[in-house]
């Protein structure tokens, strides 16, 4: 019974890995697990080695606003700022940044605050009694990652948003400044109103959210392009 279920387990790894090749991070939209990956994550622009398996453990987790020195707040544009479209501005952010006439964090539930009924971070069927049975099932079984190299350190969700659009532009890097490329310049210099701009920030292990790691919910500024 045991080798049937490692049978069934290991084809299904198998067919996960083959699903998730050429998944790894890479710059532009869509990136890592953009297409192949999950798709709600279809649209946002994965930079660098960051991953959709790190993003989407951030989105299932409760977002907080403190403490300040783990909190990221941008830099530039400053708030209310009228943002020149060429040259394509960079943005730029600081963890730890105060946010200098910023407006309070908005709820963005949809996008990414998913709260479990507990409001504890979601770590899947691995932990638990049902954990304990997946790695006896599991055990001496080759560990196997869907979208190459786990990611790990400190990952920064932008999140671009306009009254009409709540996903105007998203975007997943581990740099702390962030050039939008032409597709991403369209998308903001056609949203045809003040744009909202917000960052979500979380440390990671092994694309998992670290113990006390976040996420950590920024001020949101305001600006438009011009």
């Amino acid at each position: 019974m045991r080798r049937a279920i490692l049978a069934f387990l290991v084809g299904g790894a198998a067919f996960v890995g083959a699903w998730g090749t050429g998944c790894k991070g890479g710059s532009g939209t869509g990136g890592a697990g953009g297409d192949q990956g999950d798709p709600a994550l279809a649209d946002v622009v994965f930079v660098g080695e960051a991953s959709d398996e790190a993003l989407g453990a951030m989105l299932a987790a409760t977002a907080l606003t403190t403490p300040p020195n783990l909190v990221a707040n941008f830099t530039a544009p400053t708030n209310n700022a009228m943002v020149p479209a060429s040259p394509a501005p960079k943005f730029t952010w600081l963890r730890g940044a105060p946010a200098t006439d910023a407006r309070p964090p908005r709820d963005f539930s949809a996008p990414f605050d998913v709260l479990d009924p507990a409001g504890e971070h979601r770590r899947g069927f691995v932990d638990g009694a049902a954990g304990s049975l997946a790695r006896w099932l599991l055990s001496g079984v080759p560990e196997a990652h869907a979208h190459g190299v786990p990611m790990s350190g400190t990952g920064y969700f932008l999140l671009f948003t306009t009254t009409k659009n709540d996903k105007l532009l998203r975007v997943f890097t581990q740099a702390t400044d962030y050039t939008p490329d032409a597709a991403a310049l369209a998308k903001l210099t056609g949203a045809g109103e003040a744009i909202h701009a917000v960052i979500l920030t979380a440390d990671f292990d092994q694309n998992r959210i670290a113990q006390d790691g976040g996420p950590y919910k920024g001020s949101e500024i305001v600006f438009t392009m011009k």
